[in-house]
């Protein structure tokens, strides 16, 4: 815990903030693994004037998605490559999300040509684009990946893969099943019956994780042999769930699925409609500013149910995290149906504000006007002043990189049987 005994000059500072900026909230949600799970899909051919389209696919959001996320489609294979074995049928769509998503709730799309949509609770969240040739969800075996950034291809710099699911099925000559949960078809092992890649066959991509991000349907044996489900949904095991970790546990579980095997001809629902509600905190808006002296830290949820605090955590890297600051939850025992909105403000480290001192000399040659010369050098020497009464108790903020003066922010959410889940990370930074 940090103990901090304020100088005279605190009334200056708060003045002087605007001279450094303060970081912002970007619209884009930057996803990671595992992020969104697949619920439900129907590979079945044919179409209707009014019946359900085919190619429909639907994914639970763990984690809230701002408005204006990108998100990218394809249901090409991986074999140490991405490949697509057939240009007409297998690339990339693109999504951009034209309303908050909450964490929580399902999203189904369409993805018939000529009917693309992606709704949530019936309404449309934006309408999917193909970036490369159409993809087409094969009803005889296929894969399917949800990916950011790339510039909308698996393979494209920077990509980075969300989740993935598999409903194909390999064997053997002696139809021993091949196709596995752990890497899926097994492209690589000696003595596979087929070098050739196809329109079905894939192995997990790096980036996904079996059971945790990747998930293989499983194979409908006939008594003679295997083939694959042309659709399947998750029938809600478990539900309500009272977080993220339990949403996983539930969907990643193939036992906790309806599949119906290739030429059945049986229709499943997609979405699956077991997502009715948001998770136990619904968090509508998060933001961290870096000023002279202070963390602030500003959020707001819609709803808390068995909540029982927050703790801000930060990072110099995004990989490693320190526990700053505690805020108890606002809500009574917990559970509150109306928006609540905290504010917390945490000193910094003395060694960061040292580095905040040394930043404004630094600015002095840059500064023309008289008056903000003599403002920065105000900064700087109480800056240096505040750094001599401060106490650091082995805990607090980590040291701000004092040539970027920057430092990584997330809320950790904790219910009151000890579940805990994160927000977004963001940047702050002078």
């Amino acid at each position: 815990m940090l103990k901090i005994n304020y100088s005279k000059c605190t009334g200056l500072l708060m003045a002087l903030t605007f001279l450094f900026g303060t970081g912002k909230t970007k619209a884009q949600t930057d996803l990671a693994a595992g992020d969104l799970l697949f619920t439900g899909y129907d590979a079945q051919p044919g179409i209707t004037a009014t019946g359900p389209r085919f190619d429909r696919i639907s994914f639970v959001a763990l984690k809230r998605m701002t408005m204006g996320t990108v998100l990218y489609f394809t249901d090409r294979g991986y074999k140490g490559g991405w490949f697509a074995a057939n240009n007409n049928t297998e690339g990339s769509l693109s999504l951009t999300t034209t309303a908050v998503v909450e964490a929580g709730k399902e999203v189904v799309l369409t993805l018939t040509p000529g009917f693309y949509a992606a709704t949530v609770d019936g309404s449309s969240i934006g309408t999917p684009a193909a970036v490369s040739p159409r993809l087409s969800m094969g009803n005889t075996g296929d894969q399917f990946f949800i990916f950011q950034k790339g510039g909308g291809e698996p393979d494209g710099a920077g990509a980075v893969m969300i989740a993935g699911l598999h409903w194909n099925a390999v064997q053997s000559g002696s139809f021993a099943l091949i196709t596995s949960s752990a890497d899926w078809d097994n492209l690589n092992m000696a003595g596979h019956p087929s070098s050739t890649l196809s329109t079905t066959n894939s192995n997990i991509p790096p980036g996904l994780v079996a059971g945790e991000s990747a998930f293989f349907i499983g194979a409908h044996y006939t008594g003679s042999s295997y083939i694959n489900y042309e659709s399947a949904n998750f029938n809600g095991a478990g539900k309500p769930y009272a977080n993220a970790a339990a949403i996983r546990s539930a969907a990643m579980n193939v036992a906790n699925w309806t599949r119906v095997p290739s030429g059945n001809g049986t229709a499943v629902s997609v979405p699956t409609g077991h997502f009715t509600t948001v998770l136990p905190v619904t968090l509508h808006s998060f933001s961290a500013k870096l000023n002279a002296g202070s963390l602030k830290l500003d959020w707001r949820t819609l709803s808390e149910a068995n909540c029982d605090r927050f703790v801000v955590e930060t990072s110099n890297d995004g990989r490693s995290w320190t526990a700053l600051a505690t805020a108890k939850s606002k809500a009574t025992d917990g559970n509150s149906a109306t928006a609540l909105d905290y504010s917390l403000a945490v000193p910094i480290a003395g060694t960061a504000l040292a580095g905040f001192g040394i930043f404004g000399l630094l600015l002095l040659p840059a500064v023309r006007k008289r008056w903000m010369k003599v403002g920065l050098m105000i900064f700087a020497v109480c800056m240096v002043a505040a750094c001599a009464k401060q106490e650091v108790n082995g805990e607090g903020l980590e040291k701000l990189d004092r040539a970027k003066a920057q430092v990584y922010v997330r809320l950790a959410q904790i219910d009151k049987d000890g579940k805990v889940s994160y927000s977004e990370t963001l940047l702050a930074k002078n």
